[in-house]
């Protein structure tokens, strides 16, 4: 039985380490997985900045926008052998409430697939396969389609003068 107690403790001692938060920033993200690993290219024109952390077996990816994190995408290192589990996806959803509450909006069509929406429509969860969980802030979700939008403009003025 204690093994089993000094078992859970652990598995919720990882698993609250690992929860980063939307709006948090560059700093705050460091102080919680230390330095990045990698600097992925930059999106959106480069505003949005990309980063990748490792911490406790887990490959964390941050999109920073106007130096806050907008979106966070989590898996294990080994996520094509190790998916994610119902309690960890649980608890990375509590953790970026943002004060509201999660909504399921999608899931069962496949196993493992699924989405959440924050009550207040601030944010977007989904989780692929049970190989990573995506949580999106709605600021960035509005960036790409407001830069989709402009790009499907030019590409319609595109032949104009010919």
């Amino acid at each position: 039985m204690k093994t089993l107690l000094f078992l859970i403790g652990t598995f919720l001692l990882l698993i609250t380490s690992l929860q980063a938060r939307l709006g948090e920033t560059e700093a705050q993200i460091e102080a919680r997985y230390g330095k990045p690993i990698d600097i992925l290219p930059p999106d959106l024109d480069g505003t949005v900045i990309r980063k990748r952390y490792d911490k406790n077996f887990m490959q964390i990816t941050v999109s920073y926008l106007s130096g806050k994190s907008a979106e966070e995408e989590i898996k294990h290192e080994n996520a094509a052998s190790t998916p994610l589990t119902k309690n960890e996806i649980e608890s990375l959803l509590a953790a970026n409430t943002l004060g509201n509450k999660w909504v399921q909006v999608k899931g069962g069509e496949r196993i493992g697939d699924y989405t959440w929406q924050l009550e207040n429509g601030t944010a977007t969860a989904t989780c692929t396969a049970f190989v990573f969980i995506d949580i999106t802030s709605k600021e960035l979700e509005k960036a790409y389609e407001d830069k989709k939008s402009k790009d499907e403009a030019v590409k319609a003025n595109s032949t104009q003068g010919f």
